[in-house]
């Protein structure tokens, strides 16, 4: 990422395609870190409502419970 950084400042030896590939691909990376970064939260408030007994116990509801496998 820096040597992509440091071209992109420079401008040599670039063409405009090449500059498009690099902010393509790090639009892609920022946009899986922040899928990622969501998946995980959703991940461990799932693991903490298994901790407290609550997993399976619809959020908006309270008190219905929902089949599950775990």
């Amino acid at each position: 990422m820096l040597v992509e950084s440091s071209e992109i400042s420079n401008g040599v030896g670039n063409h405009i395609a090449d500059h498009g590939s690099i902010y393509l691909d790090r639009m892609t990376e920022q946009t899986l870190d922040q899928v990622d970064d969501q998946l995980e939260g959703e991940i461990d408030a799932a693991l903490k409502r298994m901790e407290d007994g609550t997993y399976g116990i619809c959020e908006k509801k309270r008190g219905k419970r929902f089949h599950t496998s775990v």
